[in-house]
């Protein structure tokens, strides 16, 4: 039996001195207790490997930078699915591609993302436990854009995954992706100049 603070976030990685593989937190969050190798190497102190494919969450894309970001599912494989009854209400059996965003208690996550096939949106903190772990998910029934926001519980890593609602969907996509303090809460309304409402979203 282990007791005592978390020092890290369960399932996430941190690169070693060396700069050769990442440390992965246990699911207690109270130690490193396995390791992660990168075929590229790490900077040490960094999340995740250097020339990530973006394939899995210790190769996820960096998404700090914020923005418009463009990637493509095509050669990608089919590591994570939130099953039927998860976190977008059906499973993803397509191609996926993990981005990674730092976030703080308290910060809101916005991801929008816009793609010419049938796709899949959610974001984790913990990526080998979606069930556990998802924060936020949507998976609209056909083509057309997907789009999450939720505020974060905890400080660190987020992992947002772009994944393909079948095997066949897979391809090009853009993905809006932010995080920061937030100015109102979504829903609420505010008298502007005494006749306009502006409504938070």
């Amino acid at each position: 039996v282990q007791t005592g603070p978390q020092i890290c976030s369960p399932g996430s990685g941190v690169c070693n001195a060396a700069g050769t593989a990442l440390d992965v937190c246990g699911v207690s969050g109270l130690a490193y207790d396995s390791t992660y190798t990168c075929a590229n190497g790490c900077t040490p102190g960094s999340p995740t490997c250097n020339m990530p494919d973006g394939d899995i969450c210790f190769e996820a894309f960096d998404g700090t930078v914020g923005g418009m970001l463009m990637g493509d599912t095509t050669m990608a494989t089919n590591d994570y699915d939130p099953g039927f009854g998860g976190c977008t209400g059906s499973s993803a059996s397509g191609a996926d591609e993990a981005w990674i965003i730092q976030a703080n208690a308290g910060d809101i996550v916005y991801a929008k993302l816009t793609a010419t096939w049938d796709a899949s949106l959610y974001a984790l903190t913990n990526c080998s436990n979606i069930a556990g772990t998802c924060q936020a998910g949507v998976d609209a029934f056909g083509v057309g854009n997907e789009e999450i926001y939720f505020p974060v519980q905890n400080t660190g890593p987020v992992y947002v995954i772009v994944d393909g609602s079948t095997s066949a969907d897979a391809g090009a996509y853009t993905l809006e992706l932010s995080a920061g303090t937030p100015v109102c809460t979504p829903g609420t309304s505010s008298c502007t100049d005494g006749m306009s409402l502006e409504i938070c979203n």
